[in-house]
């Protein structure tokens, strides 16, 4: 019985990924230049003050900062991170730089900051006296957004592109992958693997996709084809398959250079996926007109492979 106890008093530590990880270990950094410069400015005074210092290391059931350190940490940050925009910092920038500080003190030390205290900090930053000492930028970061001629030319570049491709199937995936950004607004993460987990394979698979041949009833002999995704690795549900994302296109004869559709069965046709079809001609234009749905048949175990390849 107490075998199965060994082991278990060892301290346990949230997983997350390298890039939040990253991030927590630049806030610390930040935190730590802050605390050390507190202790020193301490140690010089002659009557220092009876209140607790700010801990200098995030160690397991060690208490966070007061709500007081907290609000000069705040400020510590208001002035010396650079700003973009301005000479000070956006106030979204120090609104998250504090969220992740709470994040990295509950995961390291496994006592998170109350409440009550949180609630404190953010109405401190919202304060005319917060404010005077450190006038926050408010303003709007200009962000170009795409059209689809923009994704034509960078379509067309992937495609006259010789040296960085030199396989047709490499080109076929990687625009596979920006129609589908485009046309979603996914993160890539979700269709590729992402460098913050290289080397899990976790990225949009064969099984994720169907393809559904539509009645036409204006021009029976050209039935529609609709084709279904899923994404299920959203954001914070990564481990979760219950949760997804889903998404319906239909093959648009018109512009077939940034159809996602057209790009999928072509590249699931290099994959042999398709028993049903030898070519695409033979999905466009069927041999057999039922007037009914049919949905195209998937090759196991092909399907749980990612849909693009090294």
């Amino acid at each position: 019985m107490f075998e199965v106890l060994q082991g278990l008093d060892d301290v346990h530590y949230k997983i997350i990924t390298s890039k939040r990880l990253d991030a927590h270990e630049r806030i610390w950094l930040m935190y730590k230049t802050w605390a050390d410069a507190y202790h020193e400015a301490l140690g010089k005074l002659a009557n220092p003050p009876i209140t607790p210092s700010p801990p200098r290391e995030a160690l397991p059931n060690v208490l966070p900062p007061t709500l007081q350190q907290l609000k000069g940490f705040c400020l510590h940050l208001a002035r010396t991170v650079r700003g973009r925009l301005g000479d000070w910092p956006c106030k979204t920038t120090i609104h998250g730089y504090v969220t992740t500080f709470y994040a990295l003190w509950l995961r390291r030390t496994s006592v998170a900051v109350s409440t009550s205290d949180k609630a404190q900090v953010s109405a401190y930053l919202a304060s005319n006296e917060f404010l005077v000492k450190c006038p926050l930028v408010t303003a709007e970061r200009s962000k170009p957004v795409a059209s689809f001629v923009d994704v034509r030319v960078l379509i067309d570049a992937i495609w006259r592109d010789q040296p960085g491709m030199r396989l047709p199937r490499e080109r076929l995936q990687t625009v596979y992958g920006l129609q589908l950004i485009a046309y979603t607004s996914s993160r890539p993460g979700e269709i590729v693997v992402s460098g913050c987990h290289a080397g899990t394979g976790a990225a949009l698979l064969w099984r994720d996709h169907e393809f559904f041949l539509v009645p036409n009833p204006d021009d029976p002999a050209h039935p529609f084809i609709y084709m279904h995704v899923l994404f299920h690795l959203l954001k914070g549900f990564r481990d979760n398959d219950a949760k997804y994302r889903s998404c319906v296109f239909r093959l648009d004869n018109e512009n077939l250079d940034i159809c996602p559709v057209w790009t999928a069965i072509m590249l699931a046709m290099k994959d042999k996926l398709m028993p049903d079809y030898a070519t695409p001609t033979e999905l466009l234009e069927p041999a057999y007109i039922t007037g009914l749905w049919h949905v195209t048949q998937v090759i196991p175990p092909m399907p749980f492979r990612p849909f693009a390849s090294n």
